[in-house]
């Protein structure tokens, strides 16, 4: 298990863990974030959003949205590091960082609450 911050000043933690994850063949990310998982909608702006349980990697880069984003803004992971995830095929989970038991099951494999990013 690796676990990681920024490295520097304008990469993102989620762009820094994808580069991770290809270098040391990681199976899977766990991305422990603000929110329960990957939104339909962004959650904190839309009441009506819902929490997607699964979803393939072409839906988390069209999410992410496109273009480079410095470490800051919020958006569901950093679109170049969803491209990257895709590319690769890495599997992701996604979960709320406080929901330890979340954040357990995910790092295990196991079932848990939040999203699993996937070709599936």
């Amino acid at each position: 298990i690796v676990v990681m911050g920024g490295t520097r000043p304008g990469h993102t933690t989620d762009r820094v863990a994808a580069s991770l994850a290809r270098f040391v063949g990681a199976t899977r990310i766990v991305n422990a974030t603000s929110v329960d998982g990957v939104y339909s909608a962004d959650p904190k702006k839309d009441p009506s959003a819902h929490l997607l349980k699964q979803v393939r990697f072409e839906t988390l880069v069209t999410l992410a949205g496109k273009g480079h984003r410095n470490a800051g803004p919020s958006v569901v992971f950093d679109p170049v590091a969803a491209r990257v995830v895709a590319r690769d095929r890495t599997p992701l989970n996604v979960v709320h960082g406080r929901d330890l038991p979340a954040l357990r099951a995910a790092i295990l494999g196991e079932s848990f609450h939040g999203t699993r990013v996937t070709d599936e």
